[in-house]
């Protein structure tokens, strides 16, 4: 099973699209026909391609359709083998860095954790005047196993928040940031209710 995207970036550059054939390997062909969504789609594409980020791509079905506003909908409902899909990755404008000047972080060590209900770990970090940041200069990727919030200019600074290797596996896609007074709240949905995060970094057992 194959597919032919057209890749188009906005915010990047004005040239047109980029053509890919993307294939599916024989193992996955029963869960694009049955059961893949579109987001699940979307983070398959991330993988494909590393400079794409679900977060902030549209799907079309045609070059001059209106976006699918529904990716919980099957993927198998819109495309089959041989379709071409338009995706309109419109990622923020990049942070303009003169080649000479590289990006220095400063690591946030101070952080409170806890369980929030059975589905949620929230990670709060105090940042004093945070919520008159601009929102395009805080950014949170959450993969399955790990997550990272980098925040740019902010008081003269960069700062750079990391799990690389989180204590249980993420469900990235309902994973989220939110910005409050003084306050950066990640909220990291669980994959299993029944995972206990009794520390944010995976523990090493003996043997492992």
């Amino acid at each position: 099973m194959k597919f032919y995207m057209h890749l188009k970036y906005p915010n990047l550059h004005d040239k047109g699209y980029y053509t890919y054939k993307f294939e599916v390997p024989a193992e996955q062909e029963a869960n694009y026909q049955n059961t893949l969504t579109l987001k699940q789609f979307l983070y398959n594409v991330s993988k494909f391609r590393g400079d794409l980020n679900p977060t902030y791509m549209q799907v079309l079905t045609h070059e001059n359709s209106k976006a699918l506003s529904n990716l919980d909908m099957l993927f198998s409902n819109f495309f089959e083998d041989g379709s071409d899909i338009f995706l309109i990755c419109d990622a923020p404008k990049p942070l303009l860095v003169s080649e000479e000047k590289k990006i220095y972080y400063e690591t946030l060590k101070k952080f409170s954790f806890f369980e929030s209900g059975d589905w949620s770990v929230k990670v709060n970090i105090d940042l004093p005047g945070i919520q008159n940041h601009d929102i395009s200069k805080i950014q949170c990727r959450f993969l399955e196993t790990s997550f990272e919030l980098k925040i740019h200019e902010f008081k003269g600074k960069n700062y750079l928040f990391s799990v690389p290797r989180a204590s249980n596996k993420i469900d990235f896609n309902k994973s989220k940031i939110q910005i409050k007074e003084n306050q950066v709240t990640i909220v990291i949905r669980k994959n299993s209710k029944d995972d206990h995060w009794l520390s944010l970094h995976k523990v090493k057992l003996i043997g492992e």
